[in-house]
């Protein structure tokens, strides 16, 4: 359902910016994040500046979109902290 409000609120070109903050280390939380990644799929965000937060220690840090896609590759990751 978020996406398809998201789209809609895209759709009539009010949205200049989003911003995704979520709670560190909650399994249901990250799932906001890849939202990103369906909302491309379906439009172009090429306009709208997109921003991912966690919160942690009552500060917000800022998340690059290529730390939340390989998030989604734990296999990746695996190797990664083997090296």
């Amino acid at each position: 359902m978020v996406v398809t409000k998201i789209i809609g609120m895209i759709a009539r070109e009010k949205i200049k910016k989003l911003v995704f903050a979520t709670v560190d280390k909650s399994p249901h939380c990250i799932q906001l994040h890849y939202v990103v990644k369906e909302l491309e799929n379906i439009i172009s965000l090429d306009n709208i500046k997109i921003e991912n937060y966690v919160a942690k220690d009552n500060k917000l840090i800022e998340i690059p979109i290529e730390i939340i896609g390989l998030s989604k590759n734990l296999a990746k990751l695996n190797d990664l902290l083997k090296k």
